[in-house]
């Protein structure tokens, strides 16, 4: 009989403590204080979903003649004291004091080293539903950029959606592209299939902290189409020259597409006309001959054996009349094409067809 020792350890029953965040109160249109309020408890709540204990500036001390922190300027400072991770600012307003001219919610998140991670949602209705929803997209957009650390940040993305991005000559990767980036001049490039099909560079100096987005609508329905851009919290270096397909300049990246028919429609249209026309000899000599005497005649002159066209001479006939019709639609059409894309880099080539 074997005998098992065990020991069983005490199970901590200690939790640990949720981190702590300092919400201000919602600054804003003064005329929206129902909708401000609305801003507020939704911060709460996203908060407290993700197991955040939320805290209030403390009234300053009788006499200290200090005012209560209520800005984002002075959150940073109490963060240490109340022992907290994030000070969250908010503020709501209407479409007159915006520059979208759109009512926004806006949220802030500052650190204890007093870095900003904004961020803002335009509101579809004033209905306090669509005020908390804004509210929740605009907390994670802010806590999205603090895990990217300080900014400002970039933001690409392009349609179509399968290029890749370069940064400052370096490949980052792929579309949608987001990430921390220093303030300053940069160049974007974006390649589809390995050929340069836009490059511009932008300025990213309009604040320390902020996010700066580009989209770039690509247009490529052939060499010389321009890109249609749309730009956000950074400007276009206006001095320099975009790069589409086609361009061409001593400044700009050698990229160049070409498309020509391929000789492989003379070619495959020439063996499927050849081989319809042989296949096509027999057949008809059968049908010329149907009902021809191939056999013994007797006395009565009957014949034991006549040509007869059966179903395989059929089928036959239909196999060359397909070949050859092939053939002429080879030439006639010519839907093989030859799309031959080249940059400093590398080339690229690819047979495509029009069916």
């Amino acid at each position: 009989m074997a005998l098992v020792l065990g020991v069983v350890w005490p199970r901590s029953t200690a939790r640990a403590e949720p981190s702590r965040v300092l919400l201000l109160p919602t600054a804003g249109d003064a005329a929206m204080a129902t909708e401000r309020a609305a801003v507020e408890r939704a911060l709460t709540a996203a908060l407290e979903r993700q197991a955040f204990e939320v805290v209030s500036a403390p009234e300053p001390a009788a006499g200290s003649g200090s005012a209560r922190c209520s800005v984002a300027e002075c959150a940073h400072a109490l963060l240490q004291s109340l022992g907290a991770e994030l000070a969250v600012a908010s503020a709501l307003w209407g479409p007159g004091q915006v520059e979208s001219g759109q009512t926004t919610v806006s949220v802030l998140l500052v650190d204890a080293a007093a870095e900003r991670y904004p961020a803002e949602e335009a509101l579809t209705a004033l209905e306090v539903e669509a005020v908390e929803a804004a509210t929740e997209v605009a907390l994670l957009e802010a806590q999205g950029l603090r895990l990217l650390g300080p900014g400002p940040w970039l933001e690409v993305s392009a349609e179509p959606d399968d290029a890749t991005l370069t940064l400052d000559g370096t490949r980052v990767g792929a579309l949608p592209y987001r990430a921390a980036i220093a303030a300053g001049t940069h160049t974007l490039a974006l390649e589809r299939q390995g050929v340069v099909v836009w490059q511009q560079p932008i300025d990213v100096t309009l604040g320390t902290r902020h996010l700066a987005r580009v989209h770039v609508a690509l247009d490529v329905r052939g060499p010389g189409s321009a890109a249609q851009v749309s730009v956000s919290g950074a400007s276009l270096v206006t001095d320099a020259t975009p790069v589409s397909p086609g361009s061409a300049g001593p400044d700009a990246a050698t990229a160049a597409t070409r498309e020509a028919v391929s000789p492989w429609n003379y070619a495959l249209g020439s063996v499927l006309v050849l081989a319809g026309t042989c296949m096509l000899i027999a057949p008809l000599q059968t049908l010329a001959q149907q009902g021809d005497c191939i056999g013994e005649v007797d006395a009565g002159g009957r014949c034991s054996a006549r040509v007869d066209a059966g179903a395989g001479t059929y089928v036959q006939l239909g196999a060359a009349v397909a070949r050859l019709a092939g053939g002429a639609t080879m030439f006639a059409l010519r839907p093989l094409r030859i799309d031959v894309q080249a940059s400093d880099e590398r080339a690229f080539l690819e047979l495509t067809t029009t069916f």
